[in-house]
């Protein structure tokens, strides 16, 4: 009879580590996918950046010729050098929306990366530790490893303001009623199969995380 019960323990056991690896696998194949998109769309806009760029080192050397030509030798008119002027000024309007694209694929990629070494257990070291809301004299903050490098913090918080981070270690730091679980549990379901919503989120805050820090 132990005998038995052993061997149906481990195909018990085989069969949960199974279906885990199975549903791990479907959210890491997607998030693999999407992150060879987005980090060829950031290579596409890295060489329209390099090939945007030589345009303007080449009209701003046609400015400065029109320029010579206008006020020098004065052989052209003043239009010539307006026209390459105006050429310039629209070139660097183009620039800085390609690196804007370029800025959001990478970080679309980053959102991706990240999620992928949560989903293999390579998180640790990746994140924000939050050592700033660490207090020794909690009861159990330390012992659960809540802050910290490799902490519960870090995995969790994809926060991209001071503000949400200190949200999130509130949480951490204090229980809630069975109500506020049951609807936090309730908004991580919804959101859970809206990952391009999630992705949106997360490059808004990326770009916003400078100006607010």
């Amino acid at each position: 009879m132990l005998r038995f019960a052993a061997i149906r323990h481990m195909v018990e056991t085989n069969e949960v580590n199974a279906s885990v690896d199975e549903k791990s696998s479907l959210p890491r194949l997607e998030y693999a996918k999407r992150l060879i998109e987005r980090e060829g769309a950031s290579a596409r806009k890295e060489r329209s950046h390099v090939r945007m760029g030589y345009w303007k080192v080449a009209v701003a050397g046609t400015a400065v010729a029109f320029a010579w030509l206008r006020y020098v030798s004065h052989s052209i008119s003043g239009y010539w050098l307006l026209g390459a002027l105006v050429v310039y000024a629209v070139l660097a309007l183009l620039h800085e929306r390609i690196l804007r694209a370029r800025s959001r694929a990478e970080a679309a990629a980053n959102f991706y990366r990240r999620g992928n070494a949560r989903i293999e257990d390579r998180w640790a070291g990746s994140g924000e530790t939050g050592e700033r809301f660490r207090d020794p004299m909690h009861v159990y903050a330390d012992d659960l490893d809540i802050f910290g490098g490799g902490s519960l913090f870090e995995l969790l918080s994809i926060a991209r303001t001071a503000m949400g981070e200190e949200r999130l270690a509130s949480w951490l730091l204090a229980p809630a009623r069975a109500e506020q679980i049951r609807e936090r549990q309730a908004a991580v379901e919804e959101l859970r199969t809206q990952l391009d919503l999630r992705e949106q989120i997360g490059v808004v805050g990326s770009e916003l995380r400078p100006r607010i820090h």
